[in-house]
């Protein structure tokens, strides 16, 4: 070999055992012999480090999720809570009207800061209140703020089912037939989820002739373009 050839080599990595293992003779023995416990004893603070950062975020996600479902439970809680309330109000119950309302106001607080779909789902009894407290004004004005024409995300079947929710209840209402009737006229026709309940409710509440036969010709609409509807229709 010249001198050439000498330069060009590469010297071997060199551990210095005794330096390491100190006085442990098996140390020293496994470290001559094994590479791989060489490895790991040369490069033992490194490893620590990585273990330590891999408990820490074993930890940390443990603790997210667990936070996490407390407030989900938390929420279902209220939103059960609100829908109890909201179920046993009459319309000549003022005092199951004004509990409501209370329960309401202090859940929403909670419900609007928590993740889909209970922030939304809040806002659905929000409006449904204000329809039971006589607003009718603004549970109208909060509908025509809903765009779940526009929206093509799946999110769009809880402003859907919104939009019919209220309308229902405005059904009830002296003076805003007319107007329910048309809001779920126009989502039976369009809506992409709530079609087919939008469509049965129409039939529920058709009397006239010419409402039954505006009736009949949505459903066959709705049969044509989604088939596997048309057992729910029929029945």
């Amino acid at each position: 070999m010249n001198t050439a050839e000498k330069h060009n080599e590469v010297p071997e990595e060199t551990i210095d055992i005794d330096a390491v293992a100190g006085d442990n003779n098996l140390i020293k023995q496994a470290m001559a012999e094994d590479p791989l416990v060489r490895f790991f004893y040369q490069n033992q603070k490194l490893i620590s480090y990585i273990i330590i950062a891999a408990l820490l975020g074993i930890i940390g996600t443990r603790y997210y999720e667990k936070s996490h479902a407390a407030s989900q439970e938390r929420s279902a809680e209220l939103l059960y809570g609100i829908q109890s309330a909201y179920s046993s109000i009459t319309d000549s119950d003022d005092k199951a009207k004004e509990a409501f309302l209370r329960k309401l106001q202090g859940s929403l607080v909670t419900l609007k800061d928590q993740q889909k779909p209970y922030d939304e789902l809040s806002q659905s009894y929000e409006t449904l209140a204000l329809v039971k407290s006589g607003d009718v004004v603004s549970a109208k004005s909060k509908i025509a703020a809903v765009d779940w024409k526009g929206d093509k995300t799946e999110g769009v079947v809880l402003k859907e089912l919104l939009v019919l929710s209220v309308a229902k209840s405005l059904l009830a209402v002296e003076g805003e037939e007319k107007f329910a009737k048309n809001l779920i006229k126009d989502l039976a026709q369009n809506s992409q989820y709530v079609f087919v309940s939008a469509a049965t409710t129409l039939s529920d509440i058709a009397e006239t002739e010419q409402d039954k036969t505006e009736v009949k010709a949505i459903v066959e609409n709705i049969k044509t373009a989604h088939p596997e509807q048309i057992n729910l229709l029929d029945n």
